[in-house]
Order: C-alpha cells, then structure tokens, then sequence
C-alpha cells in the first residue's frame, strides 16, 4: 500500500472541522473514484456548489462542483453530515483516518 494512503482523508477532515468552525455548511465526501491508474479512494469536502479538494496545490483546491464530477468517474461515494463527522471524532478522537471503504479504526 501507498504510504499516503488516507492522507486526502486526513486532510480533508481538518479542513471540515476548520470550514464548520467558520459556520460554513459543508460535507465530506469519501468515494472510490476510478484513474487511468486504477480505482482509488479519494476523499473531498463540498462547500454549496464548490468542492474543496486538499490535495490540490492552494491555488487549485476551490473547484465549480460540477467540473470537479466532470472530471472523474465515481464508482461508490458517501458523504457525510456535520453530525456523522462529529460522532466519528467522539468515538475515535484526533486520530481518524480512512483505512478501507467506511472503516475507521484509531492508531
């Protein structure tokens, strides 16, 4: 396995946490997504019509919602609401990460 596996989820989560701190409605979103390369998982947050995608350069993170589905092809996706994240970070704490499609488990 990639030793960035999860990293996008990493990411993601903090920027969620820090975009509802901001009273901004928002989803995280994880997804198997399919790449010239194979199926990966990949997670994103979604801001009313924009996506953020933290592993974007800064300057590309902000993305029109509908370019961003454009450019890939979704085979599984969930997202989930404020409430699910919240209940994910009581139960496992700072130490979230993806590991497998839905499955969280704490280092």
């Amino acid at each position: 396995m990639s030793e960035f596996k999860g990293q996008c989820f990493k990411a993601s989560l903090s920027k969620f946490v820090e975009i509802l701190e901001n009273k901004i409605p928002a989803i995280l979103v994880h997804a198997n997504i399919k790449t010239n390369m194979g199926t990966i998982g990949h997670a994103w947050i979604e801001c009313n019509n924009t996506v953020v995608d933290m592993t974007l350069s800064e300057n590309d993170r902000l993305i029109d919602i509908n370019k961003y589905y454009d450019s890939m092809e979704v085979l599984k996706i969930k997202k989930y609401s404020k409430i699910e994240v919240q209940d994910l970070l009581k139960r496992f704490g700072n130490k979230v990460y993806w590991e497998d499609w839905l499955i969280f488990t704490s280092k």
